[in-house]
């Protein structure tokens, strides 16, 4: 079935089932990665975690944050070109960036995370990230008030003023950023012409948007809660865009609704960190291979050195408790300890069982690893912390600028994908026909 004809349950499902198979190894990868990025990974061997310490360092987690906060802090600025040479070219460009800069700071801000703080945290871990935008939200928009019966003047243009001002700031784009496993688009498009999306939506959401689906579209059904189901229990729904076609039905069930994409492009965009490529035997597209993240090559790093620290602290706190040693009771001995009174012994009667001693080759072994870790990522300078052997601000300056360049592939990336969902919202407010006005910029 070619993709400009509408879809049924069974093609969606088809589709979504052969992306799967392609995304299999990237989405293995990230489930690989999560443990680091969590803090959660598993110290020792599952034989040896009940009798060893298990200690995680911040390191793991640490390195993304300060990669995304000090390297990719992401504020879109748009940059609109005048469409000619004469001076009302120039203004309506003018215009065209202050307008762009309101919606993405607007829509950024609407949402409960930061949309491109977290393209930039994907791009960065897992070398891959996917922007779902523009979306077009009118269930905020500002209705014209109509007189009713009995309705006074006065009242009546109280609320027509109310409606002027919401007009005043009303934005209709939203921008988010899905975690790239729930979303499945062909690999090596940047601007798909198929996306699947899975992703919950709450019963009572769900039961509002089919059944005003119902009203005004032709191929849709309102969905009803079952008996017992609360408002808020979450629903697993699986979403189909095409250039023609959006749809929406409920995993391994019905469809719910089909109608007609008018916005002419697939609403995500996607992009790869750069760090990954095709290797030399490659016989078919695997994307696994172009997902190639800061965490790729330092997981086994990373493990080590929590099991470097994991033995200092256990070697510490032998020593700092290390057990006593006795010929007589135990029992006796340890009740006047644990009472605070002084013991009564003879010097060989209680001794201290003798501890392994730290040696200093154990913290050489920690900075070999934690030296490899910061060659694997980038250098701590990055952080705000000052390299060994520098000693003046020009040299901390030439090294952090020198590192810097590690993020230049990814901030370029971060500026295609804001630059095209910047033209796809101009694209759309022409389609609208509507005058916005957006935090005074119209």
């Amino acid at each position: 079935m070619p993709l400009d004809e509408r879809p049924d349950a069974a093609y969606i499902t088809e589709i979504e089932s052969q992306l799967q198979g392609q995304w299999a190894a990237a989405h293995a990868k990230f489930l690989k990665i999560d443990p680091y990025i969590l803090n959660t990974f598993e110290v020792w061997p599952k034989e040896l975690q009940k009798a060893r310490a298990s200690l995680r360092p911040s390191r793991g987690p640490a390195i993304l944050s300060h990669a995304v906060d000090n390297q990719l802090g992401f504020t879109p600025k748009p940059k609109v070109i005048p469409a000619g040479d004469g001076a009302k070219a120039a203004a309506d460009a003018d215009l065209g960036e202050q307008f762009l800069g309101a919606v993405f700071f607007d829509a950024s801000t609407r949402e409960p995370v930061l949309p491109w703080r977290m393209a930039g945290r994907y791009l960065t871990a897992y070398g891959y990230c996917v922007i779902e935008a523009p979306l077009l939200d009118f269930t905020e928009e500002p209705e014209e008030p109509k007189r009713e019966k009995g309705e006074s003047g006065e009242e009546f243009e109280e609320r027509q003023r109310i409606h002027r001002a919401g007009l005043r700031n009303w934005n209709p784009f939203r921008i988010r950023v899905p975690h790239p496993a729930r979303v499945l688009l062909p690999p090596l498009e940047k601007q798909p012409n198929v996306a699947v999306k899975r992703s919950m939506r709450y019963a009572v959401e769900l039961e509002r948007l089919t059944a005003q689906k119902a009203k005004t579209r032709r191929y849709a059904q309102a969905w009803v809660r079952l008996e017992g189901m609360k408002p808020f229990t979450q629903v697993e729904v699986v979403e189909y865009w095409t250039k023609t076609w959006h749809a929406m039905m409920l995993v391994g069930g019905d469809l719910l609704f089909v109608e007609r994409n008018l916005w002419g492009f697939v609403p995500f965009t996607q992009a790869y960190e750069g760090s990954g490529g095709e290797p030399t035997a490659y016989n078919q597209v695997d994307p696994a291979y172009y997902c190639t993240g800061i965490y790729e090559y330092i997981q086994d790093m990373l493990t080590a050195n929590a099991q470097r620290m994991s033995a200092h602290h256990e070697l510490l706190l032998r020593s700092a408790y290390a057990p006593l040693g006795t010929p007589r009771s135990p029992e006796d001995i340890a009740q006047q300890l644990a009472r605070g009174e002084i013991v009564q012994a003879e010097k060989d009667e209680l001794w201290v069982l003798d501890t392994p001693q730290v040696s200093q080759w154990m913290f050489q072994h920690g900075e070999d690893i934690l030296d490899d870790v910061e060659a694997g990522t980038y250098v701590s300078a990055l952080a705000g912390g000052k390299q060994p052997g520098v000693s003046t601000v020009g040299q901390q300056a030439i090294l952090s600028t020198a590192a810097a360049k590690r993020f230049v592939a990814t901030q370029m990336q971060m500026n295609s994908l804001a630059s095209i969902v910047g033209s796809r919202i101009l694209r759309l407010v022409d389609v609208m026909g509507k005058k916005l006005t957006v935090r005074g910029q119209s």
